[in-house]
């Protein structure tokens, strides 16, 4: 399942069976008023500032629903084959996608392949973010990498880790991974821990980091100034 919110207020929910509108009162299964979803299951999903929504699919293929139209991309276009885990749009409006065995940014309308040319050194990802200085932060199959605004090669963090599941940046600007094994959340100087299921997504409400989700144990990172603190519930 996945989630997003876009700019005109409807929450969109990515399903096994299709892609979903909320808004506010009912729950509708969606189909674009020009174009055609090309499959069923979703399995990512990002709003972006212009109003628009990319949705990624389990078995390959990305598809941006702008007012009613979607516009489909597949491997003819470049985009990688393969379950999308992640998009993430940077600050010069670039679209990066994360895929199961690959890793891929828009140019054009063509998705370009990353990798060594790019010092990335891990063929896939699970999980992207922009941070507020526009920075990329990628979290591969083992580690964490970051590519500075404007820069063409991605930096090691040597920061290792387990696959991740959600990232985010807190109002202090740490920066918060959600793993599975354990569970945890923190939020600033305090933390809390408990049990959840599949984490689908973190986020800040008043101050307070929360977890949307169901029952796994997960590990939490918080990276600040080069720093790593960890902490972990127990079964």
């Amino acid at each position: 399942m996945a989630l997003a919110q876009t700019t005109d207020g409807y929450l969109w929910v990515g399903t096994t069976n299709g892609l979903y509108r909320f808004d506010g009162l009912y729950f509708e299964r969606y189909s674009p008023e020009a174009g055609q979803l090309p499959a069923n299951s979703v399995s990512t999903l990002l709003s972006v500032s212009d109003g628009g929504l990319w949705i990624g699919y389990a078995r390959g293929g990305a598809s941006f629903l702008k007012q009613g139209r979607v516009t489909n991309y597949s491997e003819r276009d470049g985009f990688p084959v393969s379950t999308v885990r992640s998009f993430a749009q940077d600050r010069t409006g670039t679209v990066w996608a994360a895929v199961v065995g690959g890793f891929a940014r828009l140019e054009g309308q063509r998705w370009r392949a990353i990798r060594m040319d790019w010092n990335l050194p891990s063929k896939s990802a699970w999980r992207l973010l922009i941070d507020r200085e526009g920075t990329l932060w990628v979290a591969a199959t083992n580690r964490i990498l970051l590519l500075p605004e404007g820069e063409k090669r991605f930096q090691e963090t040597e920061i290792r880790t387990d696959p991740a599941f959600a990232f985010i940046q807190a109002p202090d600007g740490k920066i918060i991974l959600m793993m599975t094994i354990r569970i945890l959340c923190a939020c600033c100087a305090a933390v809390e821990t408990g049990r959840l299921s599949n984490c689908l997504t973190l986020t800040f409400l008043r101050g307070r980091l929360c977890s949307i989700g169901m029952a796994v144990f997960g590990l939490g990172l918080c990276f600040e100034s080069g720093a790593v603190s960890r902490t972990s519930a127990q079964p």
